[in-house]
């Protein structure tokens, strides 16, 4: 059974989120080989992107089967007034374009200077991820780190942390269309603004981190999960253990919220545990 999306705008952002961590898993696989100069990785970048092209047109003609709305709608919620309605599309807006605009200034972060880039610039200079006990918390996950790498090797520093803003829209539109599946169309717009208005989102989105990449890949486990329908759930078990591949205290929501949330589903739709907690590993 194929996967239901709410629209194909939807579709397109956790295509594009699964086709981020696929390039970040081809990228690890490069380096641990020892392959992780910048012609290789240029040509691995060509190939996704000429897959991508592909797969972008065959989508545009097919059209997904709907994901069900089973939940009651609260009529009160239903419509906004159009001065609210104007205010949360500019709120919305311009917010993302002032962390678009951020994103293009030199780094400053900590985290960022001391291993965030530091690691990924060392591993295209030598082609191969070692270990590098001189650079702090260079043991951490490094899925995101992977995409930081291919900024390098196409000789844009400045990339970096575009690769790291771009998940914040993504992960707004997952939000918007599953709070619409939900809820509807207004209650949507409201948790977009309150999730895009949020200084500690924002200043992080405009940073060459990890937290919007984990955030995301999170965000569509949990909607796996609330469809669990079809393929959801082993989508929802892969995408959530590329978060932890992302973030190490991701750890923690997984061990304490998804996987319990999981079990439950598995049992209801006859789908063997072990089979969501082995996607789990093959996600991180």
């Amino acid at each position: 059974m194929r996967l239901s999306f709410t629209c194909k705008l939807e579709a397109w952002a956790i295509a594009t989120g699964v086709g981020f961590a696929l390039l970040s898993l081809s990228v690890l696989f490069l380096s641990l080989l020892g392959w992780a100069k910048a012609f290789h990785i240029q040509v691995l970048l060509f190939v996704f992107a000429l897959v991508s092209g592909f797969a972008l047109r065959a989508s545009w003609r097919k059209k997904a089967p709907p994901a069900k709305n089973d939940q009651p709608k609260d009529e009160a919620l239903v419509s906004l007034a159009p001065l609210e309605k104007g205010t949360l599309h500019f709120l919305i807006f311009f917010a993302l374009i002032v962390a678009f605009l951020q994103c293009h200034s030199p780094p400053v972060a900590f985290d960022a200077l001391s291993y965030h880039l530091t690691v990924p610039k060392a591993t295209v200079l030598t082609g191969r991820l070692a270990a590098s006990p001189h650079i702090l918390h260079s043991g951490f996950p490094f899925a995101q780190e992977m995409l930081f790498l291919v900024a390098f090797a196409v000789g844009s520093e400045g990339l970096a942390a575009l690769l790291h803003f771009v998940f914040l829209p993504l992960l707004l539109i997952v939000v918007f269309c599953e709070m619409k599946r939900l809820a509807n169309e207004a209650v949507a717009l409201r948790a977009v603004a309150a999730i895009v208005t949020m200084p500690a989102i924002l200043w992080l989105s405009t940073w060459a981190y990890v937290d919007m990449a984990a955030s995301f890949y999170l965000s569509v486990a949990v909607v796996g999960l609330l469809r669990a329908e079809g393929r959801w759930p082993l989508v929802a078990a892969l995408m959530a253990g590329h978060a932890v591949g992302h973030k190490y205290t991701m750890v923690l929501y997984v061990l304490l919220n998804f996987l319990p949330a999981a079990f439950i589903v598995a049992k209801n739709k006859k789908i063997g545990w072990q089979t969501l907690v082995l996607c789990v590993f093959l996600g991180f």
